[in-house]
């Protein structure tokens, strides 16, 4: 099992292919150490974690409706 942090590394890549966006490569193979804070999507290559990470995708969706209607989505408003 690894340590919760290797010499305040959280996210080890090696020989990994980055990219910034849809098919958008903006780092060809690198090996490079990621601070806990950092976000970076790995597109290939390897990778090593060390210590706990969470992902949540997001996908927006925005009615064509007032700014009211898009937070409420269907809810009843409540001035309170």
């Amino acid at each position: 099992m690894p340590k919760a942090s290797k010499g305040g590394v959280a996210v080890e890549l090696d020989n990994c292919v980055l990219s910034w966006g849809d098919n958008k490569l903006a780092l060809d193979p690198i090996t490079l150490c990621v601070k806990a804070s950092e976000f970076i999507p790995m597109v290939g290559g390897h990778g090593r974690v060390y210590g706990k990470i969470g992902y949540v995708t997001q996908k927006p969706y925005i009615m064509n409706d007032t700014f009211r209607e898009n937070v409420l989505m269907g809810a009843e408003y409540d001035e309170k």
